[in-house]
């Protein structure tokens, strides 16, 4: 038998037997399909953004409403809740209603004014791994945004002018030159990894299934 015929004989016994096995058609058609639609779904939708965190603004002033401002100006953070008291956003935090909150403790404003460091309390729930990580690092960007504006406002008044307060806050910078992933789209480089992966595995095991069906069925004499 030829080459071309043994592959023409080979392929129609294998359709015909898939058209009996439909769990093994199944292997190397709709279930790779699913499986890639499901991990480009999984990784669709990036990082959480906007997640809900509570502020209880003890100090009234307006550095403390600026700290609010910027919170939730930033994209991954929304606040929705304000607390009266620290009974009213403990409550808020063992329901769920949010995902943290931030405290701006009394006399805020006139520590920052006295020349001593102002506290921020953020309280999360560390067992939300992802959340919490994300929260943590939007909480610092907003503080430090609003405390290197008050530094510049500082220096400005004490006769520095802005363009020299901001070199002397600042007289070294970091150039971040990306090698890998230059898209910085962490979600995407991940996938692409993953899908080819899922793939393979999906093939070798696909292929041991076969290879299980024709010892079970006693036909890998016809098979060979």
């Amino acid at each position: 038998m030829s080459l071309r015929g043994f592959s023409t004989a080979s392929a129609r016994r294998e359709f015909a037997l898939l058209r009996t096995r439909p769990w093994d058609l199944a292997m190397i058609s709709w279930v790779p399909l699913l499986a890639v639609f499901l991990i480009w779904w999984i990784f669709s939708a990036g990082l959480p953004e906007r997640l809900p965190i509570g502020v209880l603004d003890q100090d009234h002033s307006a550095l403390s409403r600026q700290l609010v401002r910027f919170l939730d100006a930033t994209p991954g953070l929304r606040v929705a809740q304000q607390y009266a008291d620290e009974g009213e956003m403990q409550r808020a935090l063992t329901s769920g209603a949010v995902d943290a909150a931030v405290q701006l403790p009394r006399e805020l404003s006139r520590d920052v004014k006295q020349g001593r460091v102002g506290q921020v309390v953020l309280l999360h729930n560390a067992q939300l791994g992802t959340h919490s990580s994300l929260i943590q690092r939007d909480v610092r960007t907003a503080v430090a945004t609003v405390s290197a504006g008050v530094e510049l406002a500082v220096r400005n008044k004490r006769g520095e002018s802005m363009k020299a307060a901001r070199v002397s806050m600042d007289p070294v910078k970091a150039s971040m030159v990306a090698l890998f992933n230059t898209s910085t789209d962490y979600e995407q480089f991940l996938g692409a990894a993953l899908i080819p992966a899922l793939l393979h595995i999906l093939a070798m095991t696909a292929g041991a299934w076969a290879v299980g069906r024709e010892l079970r069925d006693r036909s890998l004499g016809g098979w060979l």
